[in-house]
């Protein structure tokens, strides 16, 4: 018999494509290297990096959070909002996770972090 927590588990990586540490760092850092720079003005690291992590775009998938500065100011980046926005951004291309990651570029990578952040894409 499957206990509650493990069903949850399954039907979180069914959701989620079984999204790893690694695809969220390569999605973020395709971000910071050009996708979102037109609108992100910074990105802040907190005070304690995670164990592991040698990139900004490394410190969400290791449990941590950053701060994605816009206009607006800073905005919190963790594993669990780039999930959704991975999520989304692949359903609005209207891929599967694993496809999605396996193509994304500077832009499909941007508009997965502006689903993370905002729920829908607002820029560009």
């Amino acid at each position: 018999m499957v206990d509650e927590h493990e069903a949850d588990d399954v039907v979180k990586e069914r959701e989620s494509g079984h999204i790893t540490n690694k695809m969220i760092s390569d999605i973020l850092v395709t971000c910071f290297e050009g996708g979102s720079n037109y609108w992100v003005e910074e990105v802040r690291l907190p005070d304690e990096v995670p164990e592991g992590a040698t990139y900004a775009s490394d410190v969400p998938g290791l449990g941590g959070t950053i701060q994605v500065v816009d206009f607006e100011g800073p905005r919190p980046v963790d594993r669990e909002i780039m999930v959704q926005g991975i999520i989304m951004a692949a359903n609005y291309m209207g891929l599967s996770v694993e496809d999605f990651y396996e193509n994304h570029d500077a832009e499909s990578a941007d508009i997965a972090l502006q689903f993370a952040l905002f729920g829908e894409i607002i820029y560009g």
